[in-house]
């Protein structure tokens, strides 16, 4: 049987002090960056998916920059309110199992920030309503003995000029942290919790990797554990499948150096450099793909046919990349 959340969160309570995180190797990145770019086009400003895009393909990244791009397909939807129900579970405002109810909470919820409920068949509904009782179940009793935060932001200014102003910007806002974000603090508690409304991550450290890097270059040490909680319809469990990543100094550097990598090519194209084309499967999914001349090769591969969520938006995401 899968770990639940709220086995997990017993387990945080026994972590012993947080790592320190080196970030010699970012700063020197975001230096390298910035240098030779034309001041009205700072900060350079990365968020997750963007990062992702640009080690994958910068012309898709640029492509996709330029784009009209709406994610808000039903699937992305179903993804959406699934989370938004899981954080206002936590809330307490609502009764598991009851489809009616949970729609009431979201419709609340969206009042409250000025947006309509999308229009979803009962059958949709009733699939929320099933996934975010899986949440329920794993997350177990109302209170737990560490801080919840949902939503947290967290923003990493890099390459200051001399009056101050940050070169770089890196910014990403978790679905639910644990712990407090205390400054040069590692004796806290210090957690991040990814929500997925579909299947488990077949990588779960692409899922977690930012996650990591961003908390530990945010407060200036790593954080104890970063999971991947998913509905898991596909899965046997009635509270979901919880996946705990290991945060040691090996995934935190192989974290930076994707990061870097990205501050390195983001910078070269702010510059004017022409954008690398790297074909691939994905292909199919770029807003590029008939104009740019190597995308026949990723047209071509196996899988180019197929379904793909391997760059799917989750609602953070898109607040980040704002």
């Amino acid at each position: 049987m899968s770990t639940t959340i709220a086995q997990w969160l017993q387990g945080l309570k026994h972590e012993g002090e947080r790592s320190p995180y080196d970030a010699a190797e970012l700063h020197d990145a975001a230096r390298e960056a910035v240098r030779g770019v034309p001041e009205d086009r700072l900060p350079l400003r990365l968020a997750k998916h963007r990062i992702e895009l640009l080690n994958s393909c910068p012309r898709r990244a640029v492509a996709e920059a330029a784009a009209d791009f709406d994610p808000t397909n039903e699937l992305f939807l179903i993804g959406r309110l699934v989370e938004r129900a899981a954080r206002i579970h936590l809330w307490g405002r609502y009764p598991t199992g009851d489809t009616e109810a949970v729609r009431a909470a979201l419709l609340e919820h969206h009042v409250a920030r000025n947006e309509s409920l999308p229009e979803l068949d009962d059958d949709v509904w009733h699939t929320i309503t099933l996934r975010a009782d899986r949440f329920a179940r794993s997350w177990g009793e109302p209170k737990h003995q560490v801080e919840v935060h949902v939503g947290e932001q967290l923003i990493v200014p890099l390459a200051p000029s001399a009056s101050g102003v940050p070169g770089v910007v890196l910014k990403g806002i978790t679905d639910i942290s644990l712990g407090t974000h205390v400054a040069q603090s590692p004796h806290r508690p210090r957690a991040v919790l990814e929500l997925k409304s579909g299947r488990t991550p077949w990588n779960p450290f692409n899922e977690t990797s930012w996650y990591q890097f961003l908390v530990a270059a945010a407060d200036g040490f790593a954080p104890h554990r970063v999971g991947v909680w998913a509905a898991a319809p596909d899965h046997d469990s009635p509270h979901g499948e919880l996946v705990d990543t290991p945060v040691n100094p090996g995934s935190i550097a192989t974290a930076t150096r994707w990061v870097c990598d990205a501050l390195l090519l983001v910078g070269d194209l702010a510059s004017g450099a022409k954008p690398e084309e790297r074909p691939s499967a994905l292909c199919r999914s770029c807003p590029d793909r008939h104009r740019c001349p190597s995308a026949h090769v990723g047209l071509a591969l196996p899988g180019a046919d197929a379904p793909t969520d391997a760059f799917a938006f989750d609602e953070e995401e898109l607040d980040a990349e704002a």
